[in-house]
């Protein structure tokens, strides 16, 4: 289960059309650090009654069993907040987690410690929301559930 939150219902995942969206903005901020890595992003997302969840995965072009970078990004649904304005939120939250990301792989700060399997919390514009950085493919975690639904 991707969720932070213990859940009783399944996901309800966002239109194509809108993670194609994300997608291509992503793509086109991150472009240049991507093509120079063989990196391709896959975006996810996914609501539930009390929670939004987004899901970028960075993905070797060459080599599909190469172990991919993911950031994923939850933040609570209340009644009276607008989703919308959390979904940006935590879209520019992937932002900041490219930048970083790049940043630190240029110069080569990067290790393994930045991976959790923990959920932790963060601030967006004054809105808490929580992330993790895991190796998990995010894609063949969908499949596996996909094929123990049936």
């Amino acid at each position: 289960m991707l969720s932070r939150k213990e859940q009783t219902l399944r996901a309800n995942f966002f239109p194509k059309k809108w993670t194609a969206e994300v997608k291509n903005l992503l793509e086109g901020l991150y472009k240049p650090q991507c093509d120079v890595r063989d990196l391709y992003i896959e975006v996810y997302a996914f609501t539930y009654p009390n929670e939004i969840l987004l899901a970028v995965s960075l993905l070797d072009k060459l080599n599909e069993a190469t172990i991919p970078v993911t950031y994923m990004a939850s933040a609570d649904l209340a009644e009276k907040e607008n989703p919308e304005e959390t979904l940006n939120l935590l879209v520019d939250s992937i932002g900041f987690f490219f930048e970083n990301y790049f940043a630190l792989e240029e110069n080569e700060d990067f290790d393994d410690t930045i991976y959790s399997a923990d959920w932790e919390e963060s601030k967006v514009k004054n809105k808490q929301f929580h992330y993790k950085i895991s190796r998990e493919n995010i894609g063949l975690t969908l499949m596996a559930d996909a094929l123990l639904d049936q």
